[in-house]
C-alpha cells in the first residue's frame, strides 16, 4: 500500500466518523473503506488495512489510540474526540497545549514503548473506537481481534510503513485543502496570542512529527516541539532535544511570502534569520525536518500572509 493509499484510508475512516466539523465528505476513492451500514443507520462496516471487517458506530464521538503515531494523527484531525493518549506529551508541549489535551489519561501503547496498553484505563475512557496506526506486526490481525473481543470496543489498524510515511505531509495537505479544513491551535501565553501548527514528515528510519508555534505576527517562531518514532539515538533522535529545538525561537517563517524556515547542513547556514544548523551525523533526519516544515507550513501560507484570523 503506497503512502497516498494508506493516508486516504485513514482519512476515509476519520471523515466517515464525522470528525471534521465542516461536514466534508470522504474522497470517492476510499480503497478498502466499506460502505455497508446497518438497517437503522447507527453502525457501518469498515475494512481496515489488515482486511478485517470491523463494525463501528456511524457517528463516533470518542476515540482512543494505541500508539504515538495514531495519537499525533488523531490529535491533529479531531482533538476533541480523543479520550486518552498513548504516551504523555513532552513537558515542553505544556505551554502550547490546552490543559484538557495535555492532561488526557495515559492509555499506554500496544507495541513497543514503555509498557503495554492499559485496558483498565481504556475501558474507563469508554471510547467508541480504538485506532492503531503504524507498521503491521505479524500478529496484528489476531491482536486486534483479541482486544476487540476482550474489551467489546472496535479496534481498527491503518498501516503506515516507514518507507511511505514521507508521503504523509503531502497527502494530509492535499486532503485538508480539498476539504477546506486546516488545523490551527490558538493559545494565549502571558496575554499574547500564539498560533500552533501540527507538522508531519519522515526521518531516516520512520515518522517524525511536531508542532510549530508562531507569535501573533504569524511569522516569528515562538517555539517548536519535535518527536520521532525510531531515529538513531545521539544522531537523528537529537531533533527531540531542547538543544536542537532551542535553535528555532526568534527565527522568521516567511521570506517574500514563501516558507523559508528550515534546517540546513550543519555549518552551512546562509540565512540566519530563517535557518538553523542541522544535526551533525543526522543529515537525513535533518533533511526530513526541513522538508516537513516547508511542506506542512506551506499549507498555511494564505493564513500566515493574511492579517485576519479567518482562512
Amino acid at each position: 500500500m503506497n503512502g497516498k493509499r494508506w493516508m486516504a484510508l485513514l482519512l476515509a475512516l476519520v471523515m466517515s466518523f464525522s470528525l471534521f466539523a465542516c461536514g466534508a465528505k470522504p474522497a470517492e476513492n476510499t480503497g478498502d473503506n466499506s460502505q455497508n451500514t446497518a438497517a437503522d443507520g447507527t453502525t457501518r462496516v469498515f475494512t481496515d488495512s489488515c482486511g478485517r471487517e470491523v463494525t463501528v458506530p456511524m457517528n463516533v464521538e470518542k476515540i482512543a489510540v494505541s500508539g504515538p503515531l495514531a495519537q499525533i494523527v488523531v490529535f491533529a484531525m479531531a482533538p476533541d474526540k480523543l479520550v486518552g493518549i498513548a504516551n504523555a506529551w513532552d513537558e515542553s508541549a505544556a505551554e502550547f497545549l490546552d490543559k484538557k489535551y495535555y492532561n488526557l489519561p495515559i492509555l499506554g501503547q500496544l507495541y513497543g514503548g514503555k509498557g503495554e496498553l492499559n485496558l483498565e484505563t481504556l475501558l474507563a475512557a469508554a471510547p467508541d473506537v480504538v485506532i492503531d496506526v503504524g507498521e503491521p506486526k505479524g500478529s496484528i490481525a489476531e491482536d486486534m481481534d483479541d482486544l476487540q473481543e476482550q474489551t467489546g470496543i472496535p479496534f481498527v489498524h491503518i498501516t503506515a510503513l516507514t518507507e511511505n510515511t514521507g508521503a504523509f505531509a503531502t497527502a494530509y495537505e492535499k486532503e485538508t485543502k480539498e476539504n477546506h479544513r486546516l488545523h490551527v491551535f490558538v493559545a494565549e501565553v502571558d496575554g499574547e496570542t500564539k498560533y500552533v501548527f501540527p507538522v508531519y514528515g519522515a526521518g531516516l528510519w520512520g515518522a517524525i512529527w511536531g508542532y510549530v508555534a508562531l507569535n501573533s505576527d504569524k511569522d516569528t517562531v515562538y517555539g517548536v516541539y519535535f518527536s520521532h518514532a525510531s531515529e538513531t539515538p545521539g544522531l537523528g533522535a537529537e531533533i527531540a532535544t531542547a538543544q536542537f529545538q532551542g535553535e528555532f525561537p526568534g527565527k522568521k517563517t516567511l521570506e517574500n511570502g514563501e516558507i523559508a524556515l528550515g534546517v540546513v547542513k550543519n555549518g552551512k547556514v546562509e540565512k540566519p534569520d530563517y535557518q538553523v544548523d542541522g544535526i551533525s551525523g543526522g543529515t537525513i533526519t535533518s533533511v526530513g525536518v526541513d522538508a516537513m516544515l516547508k511542506t506542512c507550513l506551506n499549507s498555511y501560507k494564505n493564513f500566515l500572509t493574511n492579517n485576519n484570523e479567518e482562512k
